[in-house]
């Protein structure tokens, strides 16, 4: 989405810098709206929210003085479901062409495989983190308060 986003803008810079002057341009007007409009909906739901989220996520503890956030798992159970959309996300549609020309060459055993084996390695990841976040939560309950 980050390319997308990226390409839409630039059509739009371009289309802007031709059409200087009165003249048309290259795109219609039409184009250009649906551009735009695309533009603005990718870069406010897959690029504005989820860094205001993330910072939010930093930030909101170092202004309350605490270690973590009220509910650390929901927290780290969403962190896990934003990264995995976005790995989702290029898997489905970012770098096809290479992709396929590197996966087309193998059977549906074997395309099969790798992905499950990728699939088993984003869960190990997130069922670490979980057990990291689960063992600081109880250490820091079963602690004495000063």
């Amino acid at each position: 989405m980050l390319l997308r986003g990226f390409s839409d803008a630039i059509m739009m810079r371009a289309q802007q810098a031709v059409a200087a002057g009165g003249a048309q341009g290259y795109l219609p007007p039409e184009h250009f709206d649906q551009i735009f409009s695309a533009h603005g909906t990718i870069m406010i739901f897959f690029m504005a929210m989820p860094f205001v989220i993330g910072v939010m996520n930093f930030v909101v503890p170092l202004q309350l003085g605490v270690r973590d956030v009220a509910f650390p798992t929901l927290n780290s159970v969403s962190f896990w479901l934003t990264a995995s959309g976005v790995a989702a996300d290029q898997h489905l549609a970012g770098g096809r062409r290479v992709r396929q020309d590197r996966l087309g060459r193998l059977s549906a055993a074997q395309r099969a495989a790798i992905l499950a084996r990728r699939r088993r390695r984003l869960l190990s990841l997130v069922a670490a983190d979980l057990r990291h976040r689960h063992a600081a939560d109880r250490a820091s309950t079963s602690s004495p308060r000063s």
